[in-house]
């Protein structure tokens, strides 16, 4: 199945440009049958769901998402809690989150994902340091619009047994995993930046890699990072695609260009 791969695509953030629609058009125009994204659509659940809705009308193609991290923020709705907007996501077709989507050649797996400091500099920074989400005059943001950030390393072992439970039942197919924090070290920004000994510990998990390895994982889908660029190790290639911020973007302002780059087509 042709399959176009993105990430972080943020509309609210990008909302001066048509994010929606130069997505859908390119993925019509090379003919995707299925698109991916690794999380980060919007910061209101309602958001999220409803581009989602909007990508495949606009697309053509069958469309599955993880969660990213912002978008469990819900900073426009009134949800109690994060479990509560999970449960909408887990309630959602186009969620992989507590499913698998099976291709003839594939088994796609994914959901959010966690930190558990394991990507921080332990020789830097202790675990109570990294406890605090807070460095300088910088605050780790989930800290302030997650609760789930009150128990990361709990939290991230939990997504890492739910992912298992997935991961074990495939039926043999190449296996396509799919989360919002990083699974691989590679796309961490490198600690000669300043506070990023500290602030890659909430970019994701060693325990995510693992797995990857341990399932023997074809292809490892990302984002979080802001990074376009991929790896691969073993049998494994990690593919970190995202959009970003507009104010991130490189070259020209042109959403169209924009997400051309960011994009990867796979066969799955």
């Amino acid at each position: 199945m042709k399959t176009a791969v993105i990430s972080d695509i943020h509309i609210d953030i990008n909302k001066d440009y048509e994010v929606i629609e130069a997505i859908s058009e390119y993925v019509r125009d090379n003919g995707a049958e299925l698109l991916l994204i690794a999380g980060d659509i919007s910061n209101c659940v309602t958001d999220t769901l409803s581009a989602v809705r909007r990508l495949e009308k606009e697309s053509g193609a069958k469309v599955l998402y993880v969660p990213g991290n912002h978008d469990m923020w819900d900073e426009k709705s009134a949800y109690a809690h994060n479990d509560e907007i999970y449960r909408l996501y887990l309630e959602d077709e186009h969620c992989l989150s507590g499913k698998a989507f099976e291709t003839e050649k594939s088994w796609i797996v994914g959901d959010l994902g966690w930190y558990d400091y394991s990507f921080g500099n332990r020789n830097l920074h202790t675990f109570e340091e990294f406890e605090k989400m807070k460095i300088g005059t910088r605050t780790v943001q989930d800290s302030l619009f997650n609760v789930w950030s009150r128990d990361n390393t709990g939290r991230c072992a939990w997504f890492v047994d739910r992912l298992k439970e997935q991961l074990d039942k495939n039926p043999g197919k190449d296996i396509v995993l799919v989360t919002h924090m990083l699974s691989h070290e590679f796309f961490l920004v490198p600690e000669s930046r300043e506070q990023w000994s500290y602030l890659n510990a909430f970019m994701g998990s060693e325990s995510l890699k693992q797995l990857c390895l341990e399932y023997n994982v074809k292809y490892a889908i990302c984002g979080h990072i802001h990074y376009r660029k991929d790896t691969a190790q073993a049998n494994t290639t990690w593919l970190c695609r995202c959009l970003n911020y507009q104010q991130e973007w490189l070259g020209e302002k042109d959403v169209r260009k924009q997400v051309a780059e960011a994009m990867e087509i796979l066969d799955l």
